[in-house]
């Protein structure tokens, strides 16, 4: 693997340093070993990669490969998550769709609120409040 040229911030060999000293790996830490690291990591952001190093101070065994050290940087990763906008999809949408279409659970997490109880009413069900009511 060829190894490029760019610039490693110094965030990053830190918090490589400190991960290693932290887990004592048995192949000595070269600079291109910082490197290939950086190599494999940089598209994700340095705060998740930081969170994922601390996690890995406290509950590693061994000194992480880069596949782990990323796996757990990209699953701490605060990004914003897509969340369906209620209300954006109508009820008769749904009607139009086969029963087995994959496309109605996406319509239905979409459903105005009136909409929503009007779909739970065909089922017998009624829509229950939170104890306190609604806010």
């Amino acid at each position: 693997m060829k190894v490029t040229t760019t610039a490693i911030p110094e965030a990053f060999r830190t918090m490589f340093r400190d991960l290693a000293i932290a887990l004592q790996p048995r192949t000595p830490m070269t600079p291109a070993m910082v490197a290939v690291y950086f190599e494999a990591l940089r598209d994700l952001p340095i705060e998740a990669l930081e969170r994922a190093a601390a996690a890995l101070r406290q509950t590693a065994t061994f000194f992480p490969s880069t596949g782990e050290w990323y796996q757990l940087a990209n699953d701490l990763w605060d990004r914003p998550r897509v969340t369906p906008e209620s209300g954006t999809r109508s009820l008769e949408e749904l009607d139009e769709l086969a029963p087995n279409d994959p496309e109605r659970d996406e319509i239905g997490k979409r459903l105005s609120p009136d909409d929503q109880r009007r779909l739970m009413a065909r089922y017998g069900l009624a829509w229950a409040a939170p104890e306190g009511g609604l806010t």
